[in-house]
């Protein structure tokens, strides 16, 4: 029966259809969205929650000296890591895990968030894991949802040179280190890849390519098995890398340093090549081969001897006496003095109402230029520099390229600093500066800085009247076929310098060695050629730091050489006396090889002498 209150008028009829409609239609919507727009997208999650990727990295190429000493292996290692998004929703996985592991709740929970890089990115937590350790883990794997093991290949170091600022470390890739390379495509957050020293520089030489394995996980997060339908990808092996290196020389120049710290830098002057390359303090490599904890990074970080600082090509220092060649480089080549020009040495120079020091309290008597590169006179040099000028003596300076990167094949490299007229107006104004900074400057005190790594390319140059390389480490990468691929650095000369300049410095720094006043008799080798300039950079912060820079010549081979030591005093007394020493061993070693300067394995392989 029809009554008035069945009735519904047309506008609640219209809201109502209104209503059903807007509702269908967020639905299907919201239907189109998940099945179509969205796809892919929740398709390759529920995928990922079924099926695990875990990739293995491949093998990084090895490292070898130009002997074929191995100075970087790989061996395989179980590493345990952890899905970060699985573990947090699992509290009691930390505390279950430390009970297998030797590692506190707290480490592991330190370890998982300064390894985060992503919630579905696995962390490292540790490697080198007993077989105890890992029955353990396998025996309670099903308590542990989104912890894993996986046996991967990291960096061994069979030598006993300590060579950490040279080789470096790897680290996972970071946020930052990730948005740099992000578009070469190679790369994932959490990959380990080089951080610095060799590792960095030839890290596309180096680094393999990853392979892939596919577990099947429960929806706990738990393994349960291999994915049938999916092969697995091998990983492929880095090219082998080959350094200028020798590591008995290296080894024995590292030993030099034992409590010392400073910096060695030995090569040969003709090519470029480094043989012996120290920065000592040092530290243990062997703590970056896998998964670094984090405990152990903020130690090193923490060390007030700073051992991962880079003395030999980052550390920059006053040079001391040794820069005094520069001002009688600038002299004889302007034609300003002759050799034969003297100075009376009374032990100091009086500029206005300021006295500077000779080192020698007595003073040297009357010296001419051979003399005062001998006994490194700075009342010489105080009175040469004033004739000089800065202009001249930054001009030379510059031809010798300090206060520029030598362009050696390390990451990180200092300019050092090379002060000009317009430099020292910039910073104590055109007014503000004096001769009586000059003078400092000319006794490599003041502003100017140099690193370890420039001193011996400055002696190679001196070495070879002129000859400019650029120092490296790195010769030679092995090709897929087998072959060594060569790798080419830039060489030039100088032609602004007359051979005869060179020819009074080398007098001088013989006489360093050979003559009887001279600062750096400690070097002499009777048997051999060896040239040299010591030098006492006096320091505001402590003891002066001891320089020597030196060339070896013997038997047709030159090699050149820069010792500092921090806070190590006189130059003369312990820079040139381990100056003498490398020095020493290299010839050694030569003889001890038949006289095979070039050693064998790869200079046969390049098709070389």
């Amino acid at each position: 029966m029809i009554s008035k209150d069945n009735i519904v008028s047309q506008g609640r009829l219209v809201t109502v259809l209104g209503m059903v409609i807007v509702t269908f239609l967020v639905l299907m919507i919201r239907f189109y969205d998940l099945q179509i727009y969205q796809h892919q997208k929740f398709a390759s999650r529920a995928e990922a929650n079924r099926i695990r990727e875990v990739a293995h990295p491949g093998p990084r190429g090895l490292i070898m000296d130009r002997l074929g000493n191995l100075l970087v292996d790989n061996r395989f290692t179980y590493m345990l890591s952890a899905i970060p998004w699985e573990v947090r929703r699992s509290p009691e996985v930390i505390p279950e895990l430390a009970q297998y592991v030797d590692m506190s709740r707290d480490e592991l929970r330190l370890q998982l968030q300064e390894g985060y890089r992503g919630a579905f990115i696995p962390v490292r937590l540790t490697s080198g894991l007993t077989f105890p350790t890992i029955s353990r883990l396998e025996e309670h794997r099903l308590d542990l949802p989104g912890i894993f093991l996986s046996n991967d290949p990291i960096r061994f170091y069979p030598s006993e040179a300590s060579l950490a600022h040279v080789l470096g470390y790897l680290r996972e890739v970071d946020e930052r280190e990730m948005n740099r390379i992000r578009r070469s495509g190679k790369y994932q957050l959490g990959d380990l890849m080089g951080w610095s020293g060799i590792e960095r520089q030839y890290e596309q030489v180096l680094r393999g390519k990853k392979g892939y394995e596919y577990v099947q996980v429960n929806a706990s997060g738990q393994e349960i098995g291999p994915v049938p339908d999916k092969e697995p990808v091998l990983p492929h092996p880095g090219s082998n890398l080959y350094l200028s290196l020798d590591v008995e020389l290296q080894t024995y120049a590292e030993s030099m340093f034992d409590t010392l710290r400073g910096a060695a830098v030995m090569m040969n002057p003709e090519n470029g090549e480094i043989l012996s390359f120290v920065s000592s303090p040092s530290y243990n490599l062997s703590v970056f081969s896998g998964a670094i904890n984090a405990s152990d990074w903020h130690t090193l970080q923490a060390d007030t001897t700073r051992p991962l600082f880079n003395r030999g090509a980052v550390g920059t220092y006053p040079p001391g006496s040794t820069f005094k060649l520069v001002t009688a480089i600038a002299a004889l080549e302007e034609d300003i003095v002759p050799t034969d020009w003297t100075v009376n040495c009374p032990g100091y120079y009086r500029l206005g109402r300021r006295v500077f020091k000779c080192w020698r309290e007595g003073g040297h008597g009357r010296v001419d230029m051979y003399d005062a590169i001998e006994q490194s006179c700075n009342v010489y040099f105080y009175q040469l520099i004033r004739k000089v000028g800065i202009d001249n003596w930054a001009k030379y300076a510059g031809i010798f390229q300090f206060g520029e990167r030598t362009g050696v094949d390390l990451p990180e490299e200092s300019a050092g600093l090379l002060p000009d007229r317009q430099w020292m107006d910039n910073r104590y104004g055109e007014r503000g500066w004096s001769e009586g900074h000059l003078l400092n400057m000319t006794v490599g005190q003041g502003n100017v800085l140099t690193t370890p790594l420039q001193m011996a390319k400055f002696a190679g140059i001196l070495a070879t009247a002129g000859k400019v390389v650029t120092p490296h480490i790195g010769v030679a990468y092995e090709t897929e076929g087998g072959y060594l691929e060569k790798f080419e650095y830039p060489t030039s000369r100088i032609t602004a310098l007359d051979s005869s300049t060179y020819k009074t410095v080398l007098e001088g720094m013989y006489r360093v060695i050979n003559g009887d006043h001279g600062t750096g008799r400690w070097a002499r080798i009777p048997s051999a050629l060896v040239f040299g300039k010591t030098g006492t950079a006096q320091n505001p912060h402590g003891e002066s730091h001891a320089w020597f820079i030196g060339i070896l010549k013997y038997k047709g081979d030159i090699q050149a050489i820069a010792v500092l030591i921090e806070n190590g005093g006189s130059g003369g007394s312990i820079a040139a006396p381990i100056a003498g020493k490398i020095m020493r061993k290299s010839i050694e070693l030569r003889e001890s090889r038949n006289n095979t300067a070039i050693p064998t394995m790869l200079s046969e392989k390049l098709g070389n002498e």
